[in-house]
């Protein structure tokens, strides 16, 4: 094949006869393949300064190379890493645990940071203003210990998914199941208004349209993976990720917003309830749980040294090497050959 010969002129430059004599084998031609790719990547990786090492550069690649030919893939994109790629079960474990911490953590400093937010509109709509740093603190702890709750059930609900989907491609489109959710809301909120009327200025009719909007409004957006668009490495998962700020902080300022204009005594309430609204919309359907398992993964496998930090620009350093190839936002090894090569070298290093 063209492919065959390009490489065997590249690695048998200024090769002695001598040298390409191999000895007896069962399967002469793995071993010449083998023989020959041996040369083939010596010479690519020793042919400028290497920015990894040799030995490292073919570790990462056959770790990669023995993933994709386990789950039947030709074409890799960096968000496509999955928890099922952790090899041992150890691996696992603490990749679910520090899952489970992350997601912890993450809601509660989003929590904090609603007490700022909430701030603005405390000033917008009430004319107030939290000045005093302890009013801040004893606000934004608060906040935490009511959301420690949220956040635990929204960190066991990552702790048992399986796989990573990225929530890329948004649409927008009203369905009977948006329209459902936004009515049974809307009622809701004009029985409390109307219960609610006697002591303050709430109005029901204000209460079913704006509550009933708020929902359909965040209820209405459908997301999916977006494969066939990617022109950039790792493209998915930085859209994915600012689809779910967007949506998490979105969504609770509609409802902040929509209960503040309801209720207008009750805006506290509002920040609390539309804070943790917004967390469990962002993450659970807005990609917010595909990007923490994403980084988490990434830590992981880092860790285990079975890829770099900088995962795009080793993958853009193979592909100069001539061992990928760069297809808009994916790699795919040089040669079903070479994939193979690496392939049968995992787990050596």
């Amino acid at each position: 094949t063209p492919f065959l010969l390009n490489t065997m002129a590249a690695a048998y430059q200024g090769a002695s006869a001598a040298s390409l004599r191999l000895p007896p084998s069962d399967d002469p031609l793995k071993a010449r393949r083998t023989h020959l790719f041996d040369a083939f990547v010596q010479k690519r990786l020793y042919s400028d300064t290497p920015r990894y090492a040799p030995a490292q550069t073919r570790q990462y690649l056959a770790w990669l190379a023995g993933r994709l030919v386990q789950f039947g893939q030709s074409a890799f994109y960096i968000e496509s890493l999955q928890p099922g790629w952790l090899s041992s079960r150890n691996a696992r474990i603490r990749y679910r645990i520090s899952l489970l911490i992350s997601i912890v953590f993450f809601t509660l400093f989003i929590a904090a940071s609603w007490v700022f937010i909430s701030d603005t509109i405390f000033s917008l709509v009430a004319e107030q203003r939290l000045r005093s740093l302890d009013q801040i603190a004893y606000f934004a702890t608060n906040m935490m210990l009511c959301t420690l709750p949220f956040a635990l059930i929204l960190g066991m609900a990552a702790f048992f998914r399986k796989a990573i989907f990225m929530a890329e491609n948004v649409k927008f489109a009203i369905t009977w199941s948006s329209l459902l959710v936004s009515v049974v809301f809307g009622l809701l909120g004009a029985l409390v208004a109307s219960i609610d009327s006697s002591e303050s200025n709430s109005n029901p009719i204000i209460g079913f349209v704006v509550i009933g909007a708020a929902f359909l409004l965040i209820t209405s957006w459908r997301l999916s993976e977006n494969v066939t668009m990617r022109v950039q490495p790792n493209q998915g998962i930085r859209e994915t990720t600012r689809n779910a700020v967007v949506g998490m902080f979105g969504a609770g300022l509609a409802i902040v917003i929509a209960i503040a204009i309801t209720f207008p005594n009750v805006i506290e309430f509002a920040v609390f309830f539309g804070a943790n609204l917004g967390l469990i919309i962002g993450f659970a359907g807005f990609g917010g749980f595909s990007v923490v398992q994403h980084i988490v993964l990434r830590t992981i496998l880092f860790l285990a040294r079975r890829i770099p930090w900088n995962y795009a620009r080793f993958l853009d350093y193979s592909a100069s090497a001539g061992l990928l190839r760069k297809v808009g936002g994916g790699y795919l090894f040089a040669h079903r050959y070479l994939l193979e090569y690496f392939a049968e070298r995992d787990g050596q290093a």
